[in-house]
């Protein structure tokens, strides 16, 4: 049997583990999806755990917006804010805050070798308000928490 593709170099490590997370996340959320039954209306909740999965496995995803990820639910965008709505919070926020989170990870644990590398990895577009959103959530800059990698 041959590969269906070939990579020109291999995946470093984290990268490999990223894509296998993101991979088993979208089985996940499509095993679900298929085992729901016909005519049976998903709850908010599972919407929004159908979301969540979604916007995690495009977490590096800098132009994702929420018509994208109401469309690969098979929803409305005005549903899909509703579900977040209900969950307390909106599908934006719930995505900045998982962003950020990946980011302060990733530099604490020094599996980056600098700030733009990690603003990049965590789908954010711009490095300032990156900066600012991070001083706000964790008190102090980016780079002040930023381990050697190794």
């Amino acid at each position: 049997m041959t590969d269906i593709v070939e990579l020109e170099s291999p995946l470093g490590e984290t990268c490999s583990q990223r894509l296998g997370n993101s991979f088993l996340e979208l089985l996940a959320a499509s095993l679900e999806a298929s085992l729901t039954a016909p005519g049976r209306k998903v709850t908010d909740e599972d919407l929004v755990r159908q979301a969540k999965t979604f916007l995690i496995a495009h977490i590096e995803d800098p132009d994702l917006d929420l018509a994208t990820v109401a469309g690969s639910l098979g929803v409305s965008l005005r549903t899909l804010c509703r579900a977040f709505a209900a969950d307390g919070t909106t599908a934006i926020r719930w995505l900045w805050q998982q962003r950020l989170e990946l980011a302060h990870r990733l530099l604490v644990e020094g599996q980056a070798r600098n700030v733009g590398q990690v603003v990049m990895q965590c789908g954010f577009s711009d490095f300032s308000h990156f900066s600012r959103a991070f001083k706000k959530a964790y008190g102090v800059m980016p780079k002040s928490v930023l381990r050697p990698a190794g």
